[in-house]
C-alpha cells in the first residue's frame, strides 16, 4: 500500500463517520500495554540454520474517538517497541529490536454495550532499530555478535493493517486486543546480493538478511477514556 492509497482510505473512513446523524460525540483517552511481535520473513534469503521467535515489547500513547450510534472512528498516536528474537547454531538470545511512532486509524463497530470490533490501516515511522548482528567474512567465518544500529537496513516507513476487538467499561477503562500485519517490506536489502561492510572487508549480515520482511504484532492494551475532555458537537 502506498501513501496515496492510505490517504484515500482515511478519507473514506471520515466520510463514513460523517453520514446521517445530527450529533456526534468526541472522546479522548490514553492506552498502553503488551506487544507480542515477530517478523514475517520469506524463506528465500533467510540466514541458514537460524530459528526466529517472537519478542515481547510494549506500547503506549493517546487516542481520540468520534462516535455516532454504533459506529466510531479512532485515530491514535502510539510509541511501539517490537521486533523478534532469534537463535543460531553458534549463539543464542540474539535479537532485532524496532521502535516506531505509529498512526493507526481504526473503524470501530459496537456490537452491544461497550463490546466492539475494530479494523483499519496504520502508518509507522521508524525511530530506532538495534540488536545483535553477526559479522561474516568472505570465507563465511562468523565473528562475535555485537550490538549495532540497524537503521541502515530498515526502511523508514511501514504500512500495515490491524483488526481486533475490545470492551469499554462504564467507569472509562477498557481492554483492547489487536493484531497488526505489515503489508510493506521493511528490509532495504531484500533480494540483494551485497551488504554494507565495516571498512575492513567484513560483511555486516543482520537477522533479516535478504528476506522480504513484514512486521507482525499482537497487542493487548489497557485503555482509559478521559471523561473531562468529552465534548459533543451539534450540527
Amino acid at each position: 500500500m502506498n501513501a496515496k492509497v492510505l490517504v484515500l482510505t482515511l478519507i473514506g473512513m471520515v466520510l463514513l463517520i460523517n453520514i446521517s446523524e445530527a450529533q456526534k460525540q468526541i472522546d479522548f483517552g490514553v492506552k498502553g500495554g503488551l506487544n507480542i511481535s515477530g517478523l514475517d520473513l520469506s524463506q528465500i534469503g533467510k540466514l541458514v540454520g537460524v530459528s526466529y521467535n517472537v519478542r515481547q515489547g510494549y506500547h503506549f500513547g493517546i487516542y481520540a474517538q468520534a462516535r455516532r450510534k454504533n459506529l466510531a472512528l479512532q485515530p491514535e498516536l502510539i510509541f511501539s517497541n517490537q521486533g523478534q528474537n532469534f537463535t543460531t547454531p553458534y549463539y543464542s538470545n540474539l535479537y532485532t529490536q524496532l521502535n516506531y511512532i505509529q498512526l493507526p486509524v481504526m473503524v470501530k463497530y459496537y456490537l452491544t454495550g461497550g463490546l466492539y470490533v475494530q479494523a483499519g490501516p496504520q502508518i509507522s515511522r521508524l525511530t530506532g532499530a538495534n540488536g545483535y548482528i553477526m559479522p561474516v567474512d568472505n570465507q563465511g567465518n562468523v565473528g562475535q555478535p555485537t550490538v549495532a544500529d540497524l537503521k541502515r537496513y530498515i526502511h523508514q516507513y511501514d504500512f500495515s493493517f490491524g483488526f481486533g476487538a475490545g470492551l469499554e467499561l462504564p467507569f472509562g477503562g477498557g481492554i483492547s486486543f489487536r493484531y497488526t500485519n505489515g503489508i510493506s517490506d521493511i528490509n532495504k536489502y531484500s533480494g540483494s546480493t551485497s551488504f554494507p561492510t565495516n571498512g575492513q572487508g567484513q560483511v555486516l549480515t543482520h537477522s533479516l538478511s535478504t528476506s522480504y520482511a513484514r512486521n507482525q504484532v499482537f497487542q493487548i492494551s489497557l485503555t482509559y477514556k478521559i471523561e473531562k475532555l468529552k465534548i459533543k458537537l451539534e450540527k
